[in-house]
């Protein structure tokens, strides 16, 4: 049961989360640099010590746990409740990308005393919100039907 339409929003929010790791996040401007802040890394390095330096890291492996979970949901057709749950930590943790990149942004700007610009790509997770809810709402139809034809036996 591949070919529902839940598995295509879930599929859809998998592809928006990973358009995460192609263009920058957000700007950090200082009075002579502007840095760009990817998915993976700043560019230009920071000129941060060892102590300061922020690494990406749980960024990306945020990014990495959604886009995995998402795709793995698809083919947890035959447990609809669990294909819910899951989708629905999912969506917590699409939230967290959010904070957490904005969080670097602003904790970097502030050790560099920089202006952050974010950049549009930070929308992508809120597009993909929008496409796990309407996969929890398809899968709760599924989930009802089911039901409904249960109780006719």
């Amino acid at each position: 049961m591949i070919q529902r339409i839940q598995s295509l929003f879930l599929l859809l929010s998998a592809i928006v989360m990973a358009g995460l790791f192609v263009p920058t996040l957000a700007w950090i401007k200082t009075k002579s640099e502007t840095f760009a802040m990817e998915l993976t890394k700043f560019t230009p390095q920071l000129p941060l010590n060892d102590a300061d330096s922020a690494s990406l890291m749980p960024l990306v492996i945020f990014v990495c746990l959604i886009i995995i979970l998402s795709l793995v949901t698809i083919f947890m057709y035959s447990n609809r409740v669990m294909q819910i749950r899951i989708t629905v930590i999912n969506l917590i943790l699409k939230l967290g990308v959010v904070g957490v990149a904005y969080f670097y942004a602003v904790a970097s700007a502030a050790l560099i005393q920089g202006e952050v610009m974010v950049n549009y790509v930070l929308v992508f997770p809120v597009i993909a919100l929008i496409f796990d809810y309407l996969a929890i709402r398809s899968i709760g139809k599924d989930e009802a039907l089911v039901r409904a034809a249960d109780r006719i036996r």
